[in-house]
């Protein structure tokens, strides 16, 4: 039996792809924008809608079409409403107008005005999450108030620290934001900021850039009070500094060794238990191309089985990390995980760093094919490197 179309109101149709372009931040009118939508939605969501559905929903494509319930539904909670009910009962109401992008900017600038007394208030935790998302995926927005997130003790914290995003590295909007966030002067707090900005070079291959706040962050020392994931990227920075630079490892190889046995009964930290300075330390040294001395961290904490405490997505990027790590042991073994269970971690993992690990493990996964499959996976790459403005995977196709 066919399956019943889900008839729907012209004029609520244009009301969703009115509200759709505003959130794209410009109106659909060409087919191609149809494929970076999509994208897109998939990174503000998590949930896909094909550039196809996309095109036959704007007209593109001419067809008796009437979008799913589904696809109504992910569009809704992409314009932030929980659903599309939501959706029909605010646009139905002659009352409600939508926010303006100043109104929106003066709404996300209160909520960091909350005093947090609690650090176990995962409520806010979430909340935060959601709404460095909704900024993030919105480069007008994140122009906006960069300057304000930058100086606000709360969103110091909540905005750049809990979620740093490492899929907009390339991005001159978010890069200012790092930038402006450097105003924070702890020690900590300079780790990190110019740790991020020079991976953000290392990636684009920018090599005077790289130079330059390499430099910089050598300035700053590291002790033993300082986050382990601070601590990792620092030493990180200077593994993917010494790489660049083909020089000798040794040295630096045993200051790891020996953060590492520092750390390694130090897993709680604040509301977490996690192995935080393993997890960035091995992927600093995957990306570096370090895949032995990777899995040797890796394997420091894997000698039994153990629970994290942890959020959502952490875990499965752990395990991407393991599996790129010791995939020299065995490419059956790597080819099996990649083909059978890879995309079950990254449906998982946060949108604020996938496309930065699905890159790492492609350029594994494309080292051990020949023929028309390593081709099909090099498109995948560039499609990827396009995306995000990391150029330093295309080495990995020469």
């Amino acid at each position: 039996m066919p399956k019943k179309k889900n008839y729907l109101k012209k004029q609520l149709l244009e009301e969703l792809k009115n509200f759709t372009n505003n959130t794209f931040t410009e109106p659909v009118k060409h087919s191609f924008q149809c494929e970076e939508l999509s994208k897109h939605i998939k990174k503000v969501t998590g949930s896909y809608i094909s550039a196809q559905t996309l095109r036959r929903l704007y007209g593109f494509i001419k067809s008796d079409f009437y979008p799913s319930v589904k696809t109504i539904n992910i569009l809704a909670v992409y314009n932030g409403f929980p659903n599309w009910h939501s959706f029909i009962e605010q646009i139905t109401n002659k009352n409600f107008q939508p926010l303006t992008l100043d109104q929106e900017a003066s709404l996300y600038l209160s909520f960091y005005e909350i005093d947090i007394k609690e650090e176990r208030d995962m409520n806010y935790h979430n909340a935060s999450k959601n709404i460095a998302l909704r900024i993030l995926s919105n480069p007008q927005l994140l122009s906006k108030l960069s300057s304000s997130l930058a100086s606000n003790p709360v969103s110091q914290i909540y905005f750049f620290e809990r979620f740093p995003y490492t899929d907009g590295l390339a991005s001159p909007v978010y890069k200012r934001a790092i930038q402006l966030y450097l105003q924070k002067k702890t020690n900590e707090a300079q780790i990190f900021g110019y740790s991020m900005l020079f991976l953000s070079a290392f990636l684009s291959n920018n090599e005077r850039e790289m130079d330059s706040i390499y430099k910089k962050l050598m300035e700053f020392k590291l002790n033993e009070n300082i986050h382990p994931f601070a601590v990792a990227r620092y030493l990180g920075s200077n593994v993917l500094y010494n790489h660049r630079k083909n020089k000798s490892m040794a040295e630096l190889l045993e200051q790891i060794n020996h953060w590492n046995q520092f750390f390694l009964p130090k897993e709680k930290v604040a509301i977490w238990q996690y192995p935080y300075f393993q997890h960035l330390m091995a992927c600093y040294l995957n990306v570096a191309g370090l895949f032995d001395e990777s899995y040797k961290i890796i394997r420091s904490i894997r000698m039994e089985d153990k629970e994290y405490e942890i959020e959502s997505g952490y875990k499965e990027i752990l395990q991407v990390i393991t599996s790129i790590a010791r995939h020299s042991l065995t490419s059956f073994d790597y080819k099996n995980w990649f083909t059978n269970e890879s995309e079950k971690y990254f449906e998982t993992i946060s949108p604020l760093f996938k496309n930065f690990y699905q890159l790492q493990a492609l350029c594994v996964y494309r080292s051990l094919l020949e023929g028309k499959k390593r081709e099909k996976v090099n498109e995948k790459i560039k499609r990827l490197v396009n995306q995000t403005g990391f150029v330093y995977f295309i080495n990995f196709l020469q």
